[in-house]
C-alpha cells in the first residue's frame, strides 16, 4: 500500500505538519510518496507558478522533508522527488533539470504538455501557449530519446513516439468519459 503526494512545495510548514501526522501512523506495510512539482530553475518556476518565492518554498520544503526523513530514519517508509511537467514556457531547462536533479541526489519524472488531454478542462490549453507545437516537438521527443537512454524508463520512450505521431496506447479516461 502507498500513499502517493504531489504538492506545490510553497507552505513548507504545513506540509511538514501533515508529513509528521501521516507519518506516526506508517508501518511496514505502508509507504508514502511525496513529489513535489518544480517547472523549471528559479525565475522560470517563479514565473509559471505566479509567485516570487515559488522556488525558494519548493526547495525548502524538499530539503526539510529529506531532513525528517533522514533524521527520524524513514527512508523505508517515506520517498520523495520532483515532477516536472515540460511546455513551451520550460522547454529550454529540460537539460537544467535534470542536472539540477542529479546535483542534488533527487528522484525526479516528466510529464509533458502536448496534448489536450494533459489537462481536464483544456481544449483552451492547446492554444494558450502552454503546449508544445511545431519544430518544438521534434526538439520534446528528442529530449525524451534521451531520458529514455539514460535512464532506461520505457515510459519516455513511449512518450517521444506519441510526439512523433504514434497512436496512444491506452485511452485517455477523461475523453472516454466524456470529460473533455
Amino acid at each position: 500500500k502507498e500513499i502517493n503526494i504531489s504538492s506545490n512545495g510553497m507552505f513548507p510548514s504545513n506540509l511538514m505538519a501533515h508529513v509528521s501526522a501521516i507519518a506516526s501512523k506508517l508501518n511496514n506495510d505502508l509507504k508514502m510518496n511525496i513529489y513535489f512539482s518544480l517547472d523549471g530553475i528559479g525565475m522560470t518556476h517563479n514565473q509559471i507558478r505566479g509567485a516570487a518565492d515559488a522556488f525558494g518554498k519548493v526547495m525548502e520544503s524538499y530539503f526539510h522533508l529529506k531532513y525528517f526523513i533522514e533524521s527520524n530514519h524513514l527512508k523505508s517508509f517515506i520517498d520523495t522527488g520532483f515532477s516536472s511537467t515540460i511546455s513551451s514556457h520550460n522547454l529550454h531547462e529540460v537539460s537544467f533539470l535534470q542536472n539540477f536533479y542529479g546535483t542534488i541526489g533527487a528522484k525526479y519524472g516528466f510529464t509533458i504538455a502536448n496534448r489536450s488531454d494533459v489537462f481536464v478542462n483544456s481544449e483552451a490549453s492547446m492554444d494558450n501557449g502552454w503546449c508544445v507545437k511545431g519544430e518544438r516537438v521534434e526538439v520534446m521527443a528528442q529530449t525524451f530519446d534521451r531520458l529514455f537512454l539514460e535512464l532506461g524508463n520505457p515510459f519516455y520512450r513511449m512518450t517521444a513516439d506519441m510526439l512523433r505521431g504514434a497512436t496512444r496506447p491506452i485511452d485517455c479516461f477523461y475523453r472516454t468519459n466524456g470529460l473533455l
